[in-house]
């Protein structure tokens, strides 16, 4: 009856929230992709039981930045974000 609404889920793919919101009150979560303020590009991830953002070069908490990000995407749909 309600196969219709059934969607496939592939586990790898599902990111915690981490209760935080982007600049646009946007939901952000593990393996988001975001972009901060000054156009720099992270990637949403758990270090040690905290979120960071986190690029080849530089790393940040997450909560203290959170206000300054947009998502713009996520490591599983867009990866071609993350390069360059």
């Amino acid at each position: 009856m309600f196969e219709q609404y059934w969607y496939e889920i592939i586990p790898e793919t599902v990111g915690q929230y981490t209760g935080l919101h982007d600049k646009n009150g946007k939901k952000i979560f593990e393996d988001d992709i975001v972009r901060t303020d000054d156009s720099k590009t992270y990637t949403v991830e758990m270090v040690k039981g905290c979120y960071v953002i986190r690029n080849y070069d530089d790393w940040d908490f997450l909560d203290t930045n959170a206000k300054s990000c947009e998502v713009i995407g996520d490591m599983f749909g867009d990866p071609e974000l993350l390069k360059g």
